[in-house]
């Protein structure tokens, strides 16, 4: 940014002592276009923007190699009674108690209350089996 802003200058310099003002022409004006254009050389010749020393390790953030997991990078979900916020993984809605999901009778596992069949185990569900979240 400290170049861009050098450059500016010196233009601005420049098209100070060309633009044939009054002001220009007086020792301040003069005075004042010279300390643009050195100001601006400064800035855009100097090396400031590089960082002088390392910067301190509690500054840098370490990125991993590894992609996150997918239980820090969860998906909420909308209760289809309340319509809030809740994790996919639930059973039931902590805001309103309905229930989200149904246990299948054979194998155990949590399935979705729209299944008419346990993807798991291919036994027939009903939708009024397993409600309760035990």
């Amino acid at each position: 940014m400290g170049k861009v802003f050098g450059l500016v200058l010196i233009i601005v310099a420049i098209g100070a002592r060309l633009s044939g003002e009054p002001a220009s022409r007086t020792t301040s004006g003069v005075i004042a276009t010279v300390a643009c254009a050195i100001y601006g050389l400064v800035l855009l010749f100097s090396e400031s923007n590089k960082p002088t020393k390392e910067p301190s390790a509690e500054r840098v953030p370490q990125l991993s190699s590894t992609p996150p997991s997918s239980e820090s990078v969860r998906k909420m979900a909308l209760c289809r009674r309340c319509g809030l916020e809740i994790a996919p993984d639930y059973v039931a809605c902590p805001h309103c108690g309905a229930p989200l999901k149904i246990k299948c009778p054979s194998c155990g596992k949590w399935l979705d209350l729209q299944y008419i069949v346990c993807p798991y185990c291919a036994t027939g569900l009903n939708a009024r089996q397993g409600t309760d979240a035990k």
